[in-house]
């Protein structure tokens, strides 16, 4: 994909989940959109592809974000790498795929923040933190992956297209 154009895409993105999204909830929490969208690319386009979506959301959530800089990123590449080392297989295309890879991405990337925030001297206590932040994320993002995916399923399919019959 066109790095110019994944770059914008992520913005927008960064962008609504900065400003639109807090103020929309599901059970609690607010939707993950960088999150799903990274996840729903890497599985789409490998692990390469998906590492630099994360790269780029990541820094452009940081900027965006209160929190400590970096962390997001840092959060985004551990779980983009392995949601696209399935890229080559036949299971690319189901729709199964995105359902079983984000509550485990969803569970890692807050893991990863939980952890980025204890080391910076955040405490929290961790059944609150998992109750009230983890498990609503896990079923707000799996309830709304697909959406994200089949959207970012049909750019990608045009895209291949266009590089085809170049």
């Amino acid at each position: 994909m066109n790095v110019y154009l994944a770059i914008l895409l992520l913005f927008v993105l960064a962008t609504v989940q900065s400003t639109i999204l807090p103020r929309l909830t599901v059970w609690g929490v607010h939707p993950e959109l960088m999150l799903m969208a990274v996840i729903s690319w890497s599985i789409l386009s490998g692990a390469e592809e998906g590492m630099l979506w994360a790269l780029i959301g990541g820094i452009l959530l940081d900027l965006f974000s209160a929190s400590h800089f970096g962390l997001h990123t840092i959060a985004l590449l551990v779980v983009a790498f392995p949601s696209g080392l399935g890229q080559r297989t036949l299971f690319r295309s189901d729709l199964l795929m995105p359902l079983l890879i984000i509550p485990l991405a969803t569970l890692g990337y807050e893991l990863v923040l939980l952890a980025g925030l204890y080391l910076t001297g955040w405490t929290a206590s961790l059944s609150a933190y998992f109750g009230q932040v983890v498990m609503p994320s896990v079923g707000a993002n799996t309830l709304l992956i697909l959406p994200i995916y089949l959207l970012l399923r049909a750019v990608h399919r045009r895209l291949h297209r266009q590089e085809i019959t170049l």
